[in-house]
């Protein structure tokens, strides 16, 4: 299966972030997720135009 998701941002020039997406099973929320995925971000300012 596949997923899309779109991040938005404010305009502050750069910066980091760490996104973890996790499975879980909603009736037994305590357990470990069955699947994970972090996802490293760092967005650079990007400056003049084109």
């Amino acid at each position: 299966m596949e997923r899309t998701y779109l991040l938005g941002g404010r305009p502050a020039g750069g910066g980091r972030a760490r996104i973890r997406f996790a499975q879980i099973r909603p009736p037994y929320p305590d357990e470990a997720p069955y699947d994970e995925f972090v996802l490293d971000v760092e967005v650079v300012a990007v400056t003049g135009g084109a």
